[in-house]
Parts: structure tokens; C-alpha cells; sequence
């Protein structure tokens, strides 16, 4: 089964839709995915730049979890800093859309260092609403 921009699977209680997200295009066609499950919504931004359909695909998910490659001061690339949403960047683009709860992972080594940790709750604390944080390995996540 081929999968694209405009997927969507439906039955039982389970719905899925897709959306194309900016990345590496275009090498790479890169999506983003919503599941939806008796009244609960989860997004998986999965390597995604901002884009309208993002935020469409979102709009009023209970989780939102989001790539986050760089820092808000790492802007010397730009098609980096284009493609590549801060923390900043990501937790307003949850506010602006009623997300629940958001959580970021797929960051580089250097920002596991603890004062980068804190720049990015920070960020998430200032920035969005509800409830966020850094996704870790094995975590569970109740919607």
C-alpha cells in the first residue's frame, strides 16, 4: 500500500490522515500523521518544518508530539532554520491550535546537555498552554 500526502484510513473506531510537512524536498516526501480513536486525537509531526497543513492536521489534538532540531539561537543556516522549528516555533504553533499536551523529541546530542534542557522547557512554559515537555524513551503518554 502506497502512502501519501492525501492517505486516509478509516474503520471501526480508528480514523488516520496524513500530511504532506516541508523537510528535504525534494529528496524526501515527508509526512505527518493524526490519529483519531473514540473522542482521543494524537499528531506525530514526524521531520517537519511549519506548514498551514500542520496546523490543520492538529487543530484540537490531545497530543501533539513534535520534532525539535535546533535551538531558537541556532539560526546561521537557513534552510535549516526554515524546515527546522524551534522549540519556540513549535509549542506556539500548539497554542495557536488547541492542543492539549506537546512534547518534543529527534533532538540532537547537544541538547540533552542540561542548561539546553532548560532553555527548551522554558520556551515550551512561555510559549504554550498546556501541558509539555521533553518525550523520552519507553515514556507513556495518557491522552
Amino acid at each position: 500500500m502506497e502512502i501519501d500526502e492525501n492517505w486516509k484510513f478509516e474503520e471501526f473506531n480508528l480514523k488516520i490522515q496524513s500530511c504532506l510537512v516541508p523537510h528535504a524536498e525534494p529528496y524526501l516526501k515527508c509526512l505527518a500523521f493524526r490519529f483519531d480513536y473514540k473522542g482521543k486525537s494524537f499528531v506525530f509531526s514526524g521531520d517537519a518544518g511549519l506548514c498551514d497543513e500542520l496546523s490543520k492536521l492538529c487543530k484540537g489534538s490531545h497530543l501533539l508530539i513534535h520534532w525539535c532540531y535546533r535551538m531558537s539561537y541556532e539560526t546561521k543556516f537557513t534552510k535549516v532554520t526554515e524546515k527546522s522549528p524551534s522549540a519556540k516555533d513549535i509549542a506556539k504553533l500548539a497554542e495557536s491550535n488547541g492542543v492539549k499536551k506537546l512534547f518534543l523529541t529527534h533532538m540532537r546530542a547537544h541538547m540533552d546537555k542540561n542548561e539546553n534542557q532548560i532553555k527548551i522547557k522554558e520556551e515550551l512554559k512561555n510559549n504554550f498552554s498546556g501541558i509539555s515537555g521533553i518525550a523520552e524513551d519507553l515514556m507513556v503518554l495518557k491522552l
